[in-house]
This record gives structure tokens, sequence and C-alpha cells, in this order.
């Protein structure tokens, strides 16, 4: 039984294992792909992205952190 499974697992292991480079080589290709379609514009703005990410918000409302009292 063990031998049959193990069988049956190098069987698939030998068609699966090329695919994952077909994949890796798609995804890779792809995203290059659209980056160049979209001529970087997602990449020219993240410093924006990330200044709005870490930037805190002052007229904004709320409990600060230590304030709570428990």
């Amino acid at each position: 039984m063990v031998e049959i499974f193990s069988s049956i697992e190098s069987y698939l292991n030998s068609i699966l294992y090329p695919l994952n480079w077909v994949m890796f080589i798609l995804i890779i290709g792809g995203g290059l792909y659209l980056t160049i379609q979209s001529k970087a514009k997602p990449l020219l703005k993240i410093n924006k992205a990330f200044r709005l990410l870490l930037s805190k918000d002052q007229s904004q409302k709320g409990i600060s952190s230590y304030s709570i009292k428990s």
C-alpha cells in the first residue's frame, strides 16, 4: 500500500514540478508587463503612500493609548 502511494506521489511530482517554474515565470513576467504598461505609476507614488500611511492625523479625535485606565 505504501509503495502505491509513493509511486503516485513520485508521478505527480514529476508532472507538477516543471509547472511550478512555469507559474513562477508567468507571475514575474506578468508583473513586469503590467509595470511597463502602466509606466510604473504605482512605483512613482509609493513615497506619498508611505507618508500617508505612517503620518498621524492631528485633527482626528479619539482615545490616546496612554490615557486608557484599567
